[in-house]
Formats: C-alpha cells, structure tokens, sequence
C-alpha cells in the first residue's frame, strides 16, 4: 500500500524493469487534488487505475500551473493500455499524446463542464473532458458520464481514430456546443460506435460506423455518409448522418405525409410531428437527480423507439416501458371489483 495516487504512480514509472501491467487500486473515497501524469516507460504496458469496491474516489484537478495544463495528462507509448474504472473527475479534464493502443473509460464521471455552480450549472462549459492530440489511441467510454471530445489529430498523415460509446451520457452542456468535434469546431478525424448513448451536442465526425438506441440532440455532422449506419435512434431534422433505418423523426415524418396522401403533406404538418418527436428530458444538467431521464411528456416514439420496445438512450437499459406494461396488466388483473388502479411516477 501507498499513502497517495501520487507515489504510487511514482513507484510504477521507475520501477525496473518496468511492470508489463499494473493495477492501483484506491481504496478511500478521498479527494485527490495533486497533478497527475502518467508516462508509459515501455511499448505493450498496461495500467488500470480503478476504485475498490464501495468507494469513489475524486480527482479534483486544481491550476497548479498558470502557465502549463493541469489536466490527467498521459503519454503513451506503442501498445500501451489505460484503464479508468469508478473515477470522478472534476477540475480539468484528460489529455493524451503520443501512440498508444487504448484508452478505456469505464464506470468514471468526467465532469461536463469541469465543475460546476451551486445551481449545478457549468463553470467552464467550453472546456472538454476528453483531448486526443497526436494520439492513435482507441477511446472506449462505458457506463460513464463525461464532457465534450476534442480529436486534434494530422488528418493526412494517419487514419481516423476509433471511438466507441456505450451506455454513457456524452455531455457538451447545450444542444449549440460540440460534443465531438476538432479544434476551431472542424469535423474530428475520428470514427465513432455507438450505442444506447444520450448525446447534448452537436456531433461533427469523419464518419459513424454504427450508432444505434441514441438520441441525438444536437446536429449531426458527417463527412463520410456512404459507410456505416444510424438505426433505432434519434436525429435532428437537418443532420448529414449515414443511412439511416428506423429512425425518427423519419418514421413520424413518413406517417404525417402517409395520412395526406395523394397530396403532399404542408411544411406546417411537418414542423408540428418534428416538434412532438423533438425528446424532452426532466433535465439535462448534471448534478441533479432527473439527469438525463426521458420526462413523462416525451413522445412514445422516443420512448419505445428502441431496437426491443425500450426507450432510446443512456436508460435504454432499465426497460421501463416493459416495467411499466406489465405493472398496468398485473393491476388491472388484481385490482378488486369496483376499483380503478392507476400508476403515479414519483
């Protein structure tokens, strides 16, 4: 056992020879407020830094340095793995360079925005959670909560990177701000799978090789649409997105003009079931216990819109529209003559 995060990464950096793989595991729920760097010493390496079980440790990044980044900074060599499990970052965000094999956030919450106010709103919404410069490093992100992506790679020079999401909220903190995207709001030199994912954001990408159960709230933009697919997840009208396949609001869009037919239905039809299909949240603020969740009032199509009847995005999971299905059958099965049983959500 170390006493900090610090000598622990210290005792690994300049170990020799150096360790093929390593695990540190926190085993408080303390506030971790030093810089941090992680710097493989040799290609193929493998670190997980990781919570013990029942505890949540917090990085709290602080500006250390005016001048120089404070932010989880990692230098990679060829092969190498980083793995953060049950995390949370606050303060700054991660930072990676150099080659590198993968990079693997499960279970953590990169704070969106940084930190945040006490009415939860963010200190630094511009800033990004996540920054890959000269990198080839695979990004995984699952079951977490994080910030916006920045790829700042030499798009000529070497192949779009791979991002894969699952099960996470990606946050940009509003619909108008990049949630992936390259320095100066290009399109990220990156290729992105994704499923059952909330996105706040815009998306600007090289392409999408498959995103399915999402919900998109922010424009998607896509430079390379003959490849890859979008299916069971919502779009904003005007995306530039792969093909799609049971999608909304196309499906709803298609019934609106089905019921006008043999005339075309008015733009007013459309922008009304645009609207109604448009998800609405309980709230999209990080901090509050609603985050994230569809409100009572969304639409069914979003909400049974999954792949399997279960609503789209980050709850895609918990199945609540088959919860709530066999609640009503089991009541009006029980209840007793004469009575009426309703569900009230809390």
């Amino acid at each position: 056992p170390w006493d900090s995060l610090e000598a622990a990464l210290a005792h690994w950096e300049s170990a020799t020879p150096p360790p093929p793989a390593a695990v540190i595991e926190i085993q408080d729920s303390a506030v971790y407020v030093k810089p941090i760097a992680i710097r493989f010493a040799a290609e193929g390496q493998r670190l997980q830094i990781r919570a013990a079980n029942g505890r949540r440790p917090v990085l709290r990044l602080l500006d250390w340095q005016p001048d120089q980044p404070d932010a989880v900074y990692v230098e990679g060599r060829a092969g190498s793995r980083l793995t953060l499990d049950g995390l949370l970052i606050a303060g700054r965000g991660i930072q990676v360079e150099g080659p590198m094999a993968r990079l693997t956030i499960r279970h953590s919450t990169l704070v969106p925005g940084w930190w945040l106010t006490a009415d939860c709103d963010p200190r630094r919404p511009n800033e990004p959670s996540v920054e890959l410069t000269n990198t080839d490093a695979c990004l995984i992100v699952e079951h977490s909560i994080i910030g916006s992506i920045i790829v700042n790679l030499d798009e000529v020079s070497g192949d779009p990177l791979a991002i894969c999401i699952e099960d996470s909220i990606l946050d940009a903190t509003a619909d108008s701000r990049e949630a992936i995207s390259a320095p100066g709001c290009r399109l990220a030199h990156a290729a992105l799978t994704m499923r059952r994912t909330t996105v706040i954001g815009e998306t600007l990408i090289h392409a999408i090789e498959l995103a399915e159960n999402s919900i998109f709230t922010g424009e998607i933009r896509v430079a390379r649409r003959q490849i890859g697919c979008l299916r069971f997840s919502y779009a904003p009208p005007g995306s530039r997105t792969p093909r799609r396949f049971r999608c909304q609001p196309d499906l709803a869009e298609a019934a609106a003009r089905a019921r006008h037919e043999p005339a075309n239905a008015p733009p007013v039809i459309i922008e009304a079931e645009q609207a109604r299909i448009r998800p609405q949240f309980d709230s999209v603020r990080y901090g509050t216990p609603d985050y994230g969740r569809l409100a009572q009032t969304c639409a069914e199509e979003i909400v049974r819109g999954a792949d399997d009847d279960s609503e789209m995005g980050v709850f895609h999971n918990l199945y609540q529209p088959q919860r709530a299905a066999n609640l009503r059958a089991r009541l009006e099965e029980f209840s007793p003559s004469g009575m009426d049983a309703g569900i009230i959500f809390a």
